[in-house]
């Protein structure tokens, strides 16, 4: 045999062995369209993002006392996702008890809420959460519930906050608090959803997962949990013990060898992990972790359905405590690879609006004080020649307020002449004064120093009725 035919017979071989290469092995990305139903967010969002050479911390989940294996699965501490068309009618939703409906955003306890489309086909899962999101695809917005449940031909819950489908799918400083998790976060962001979940070829899921953890990963303080961007918020109840914040995004190393998952699924998630991650979004109760699953999918993460005592013979479970032992919180990056291939490094705090328009206000003059409009993040004016005044720089999430000498950029919008005007003195000395900001006016000025600041806005609505006033405060 010659040389020339023995290199041939080489090539031909290494082709061969190519071409039965499994198609999970083939880590060739596909088209997505985002801020969609099936992928929510837009492309630079960081569910949707990819690390740039990911530093991982030294803390591993530790086990749980009950010795309970993770899971992944769309049992009854799934979310339900369900999308709207204009075609579907409204649905007035009514509160579980006497307390009314939770409204996280506007601070305030609500009779009932009333969505301009709702889902024939919409279910909440069995547990207690009853976590619900509803895509209404008319007006592009997330509708998140806690503990909805249908009640005879009613529909009723506990908690609702709304966030947008092309969104960041976090909250910022503004609208602090979008979905039923701790963190947060919209309900449905970063679950494994119907469509994907029915491309069983792909090698990974194209964002990063959802995941919780029990009291002994989540660090806590004082006994409440504690965050970090992009979360704006933390569980307020628990024993904490662990170093894990809400908002940190896990990932399993590098080396890891995901090819000695014995569950294709598993190996399909491990990927994911290593490339995306996984946010931690919520405390659960004993398990090392969870990753969401949309309900109703019938989730498989063996290689097929089969009983307890053959799932756990099949070593998925001993698979998936590997997965928990070394997956690590991210400590720092080189920044992140957007959805659409562009190489963003956020800052935190950074092109988000610091300002809500909730209030507390104070009727100054006028006979009908204005109110807040949560879903346009305004105060609209039922009549005209309305002034009122607020006070004080949102606060609710620790990473919002701006600091000694951040330059700021303050933009107001409004309708019918309304206005906004910002004010921030110490004592008897003014410092700001943004003057009074009619609708796409804008005020650059830097943050002043001094522990005894006291900012104060003055909205005026103008002399027609139902006018209406926003702000965006950032940093520039």
């Amino acid at each position: 045999m010659t040389s020339v035919m023995i290199r041939s017979l080489l090539l031909l071989a290494v082709s061969s062995k190519s071409l039965a290469a499994p198609v999970e092995d083939k880590l060739v990305k596909r088209a997505i369209s985002y801020g969609t139903f099936d992928n929510p967010f837009s492309a630079s969002s960081l569910w949707n993002s990819v690390p740039i050479k990911p530093v991982l911390g030294s803390y591993r989940i530790p086990d749980t006392s009950t010795g309970w294996y993770p899971t992944i699965d769309d049992g009854d501490y799934s979310i339900g996702v369900f999308k709207t068309s204009a075609s579907d009618p409204s649905q007035k939703i009514l509160p579980i008890d006497s307390n009314g409906i939770n409204d996280p955003d506007a601070e305030v306890s609500l009779p009932s809420v009333t969505l301009p489309h709702f889902p024939s086909n919409a279910l909440s899962p069995n547990g207690t959460d009853g976590s619900v999101a509803i895509h209404d695809l008319t007006s592009g917005r997330i509708y998140s519930f806690w503990q909805l449940r249908q009640d005879g031909s009613n529909w009723k819950a506990q908690q609702v906050s709304w966030g947008w489908q092309n969104g960041t799918g976090w909250g910022d400083p503004a609208l602090y608090f979008q979905g039923a998790s701790a963190s947060g976060s919209p309900n449905g962001a970063g679950l494994i959803r119907a469509a994907e979940y029915a491309r069983r070829d792909d090698p990974m899921y194209y964002h990063a997962l959802t995941m919780t953890l029990a009291d002994n990963a989540l660090a806590g303080k004082d006994g409440h949990g504690v965050y970090t961007w992009p979360a704006t918020s933390a569980d307020s109840w628990g024993a904490q013990s662990g170093q894990i914040r809400e908002g940190d995004r896990l990932l399993l190393p590098s080396t890891f060898d995901v090819t000695k998952l014995r569950s294709k699924e598993l190996r399909k998630v491990a990927r994911t992990l290593q490339k995306y991650g996984a946010y931690v979004v919520d405390r659960n109760d004993n398990t090392p972790f969870t990753i969401g699953v949309q309900l109703g999918l019938n989730y498989e993460i063996a290689d097929k359905a089969m009983d307890w005592n053959n799932y756990v013979a099949s070593g998925v479970p001993d698979d998936l405590n590997k997965v928990r032992r070394a997956l690590a919180p991210m400590t720092s990056c080189d920044g992140y690879t957007t959805g659409d291939n562009k190489v963003i490094k956020p800052v935190v705090g950074r092109d988000v609006n610091l300002q809500s328009m909730r209030g507390p206000w104070t009727l100054v003059s006028g006979s009908t004080a204005g109110t807040f409009d949560t879903f346009g993040q305004r105060v609209v004016f039922p009549k005209g020649n309305t002034v009122m005044t607020g006070w004080g720089i949102s606060d609710r999430v620790s990473w919002g307020p701006p600091k000694t000498g951040e330059k700021l950029r303050m933009t107001a919008y409004g309708s019918s002449g309304a206005s906004i005007q910002l004010q921030v003195s110490t004592g008897s000395t003014k410092l700001v004064d943004t003057g009074a900001l009619t609708n796409g006016k804008t005020k650059d000025f830097p943050w002043p120093s001094g522990a005894d600041l006291n900012p104060v806005w003055t909205i005026k609505s103008g002399s027609a009725a139902n006018g209406w006033v926003s702000v965006d405060l950032r940093r520039v």
